[in-house]
């Protein structure tokens, strides 16, 4: 089946159930990957699960406990990633190839494959945002991008 790119579901946890992984589209927006994340909120799930059972209360109350979790953990890569995806389907095949040919002329592609985490998407941001050179380079593409 499709892999969602829209971001998370908007709920998920119900009376019993805790949804996780691409069922609950927690997959990067970007790129479709979800084995981290999926296996990040599925832990989340478990220790949730477990809180649950010892205390034999399984109701939605109980269980919006997961959500809040991984939404805290998760929820501003998701929110950011989510914002580039609906960016990035605005743009024609043509706008698309000429973007990644922008980035690899100005050193983002260099900035970016010099990071050590690929899963966590806003905090790779936040890091290149410690360097200078990274800094300008991403502000001269966004300017440029934003003219294709």
């Amino acid at each position: 089946h499709p892999i969602p790119l829209g971001g998370p579901t908007k709920r998920t946890y119900a009376d019993g159930p805790l949804i996780v992984g691409d069922a609950a589209s927690q997959v990067k927006p970007t790129t479709g990957g979800g084995i981290v994340t999926g296996a990040f909120c599925s832990r989340v799930a478990g220790q949730t699960a477990i809180e649950a059972w010892k205390q034999k209360d399984y109701s939605g109350r109980f269980l919006s406990r997961y959500e809040s979790r991984w939404r805290r953990a998760l929820g501003k890569d998701f929110l950011l990633m989510t914002k580039v995806r609906e960016y990035l389907n605005r743009l024609t095949d043509e706008k698309l190839d000429r973007l990644f040919v922008l980035a690899m002329k100005m050193g983002i592609m260099d900035d970016l494959s010099s990071l050590d985490d690929i899963d966590f998407q806003e905090s790779n941001l936040l890091n290149m945002a410690k360097s200078p050179k990274a800094i300008a380079n991403l502000v001269r593409f966004v300017l440029q991008a934003f003219n294709l």
